[in-house]
């Protein structure tokens, strides 16, 4: 039986490591000020950790980005990465991915839709990184909810969010998380009563 390999989260100021069965493969992402506002950066080693590539700018500049986080699937090729930025009024997630080991990345696209604050990204991918799926806390205006999107087409096109904690009091740092078999997809919050 072929066993799965643990997915990891990338959270701020801290490098991930993931083995691709020789452990060729190496991503760090992290935020970065450019003298004006924090971007989000990342960069990939192929030589065990020993050289990296020059740094890529994942976020825009011109705003600032914050709370990075990303996955990669099982064969470590693609490389899905998530944080909040400020679109000049308010911070929504933004999304950008790369299918060739961290090498080229598509444009950011935004998760969450405007008009509140949105913040607290997480994500995973399943197995063979088709199914990306997407959680954050975002205002409705008057309180935090905890909403959800998915893509399963490698993070090309994204669901309209959908909110998953029930409205009237806050919620706060999700997580998600899905099986062996990635039939389910579970999530879990802390939400006031």
């Amino acid at each position: 039986m072929i066993r799965r390999p643990p997915r990891s989260t990338l959270f701020p100021y801290t490098t991930l490591f993931r083995s691709n069965g020789t452990g060729t493969y190496a991503y760090a992402l992290w935020t970065k000020n450019d003298g004006t506002n924090n971007i989000i950066q990342v960069a990939d080693s192929s030589t065990n950790g020993s050289t990296w590539a020059t740094p890529i700018n994942l976020s825009d500049i011109g705003q600032n980005a914050l709370t990075p986080c990303f996955t990669v699937d099982s064969t470590e090729k693609n490389v899905y990465a998530i944080w909040v930025r400020s679109n000049g009024t308010n911070n929504i997630i933004q999304f950008s991915v790369s299918l060739d080991f961290a090498k080229n990345w598509s444009t950011p696209q935004d998760l969450s839709a405007t008009g509140q604050d949105a913040s607290v990204p997480h994500m995973i991918t399943d197995f063979v990184g088709d199914d990306v799926y997407a959680i954050w806390v975002r205002s409705n205006g008057t309180n935090d909810i905890i909403q959800f999107s998915r893509s399963s087409d490698f993070g090309s096109n994204f669901s309209s969010p959908v909110d998953l904690s029930v409205v009237g009091q806050n919620a706060m740092t999700p997580q998600i998380a899905t099986n062996f078999n990635e039939n389910c997809v579970c999530a879990i919050w802390p939400r006031s009563n």
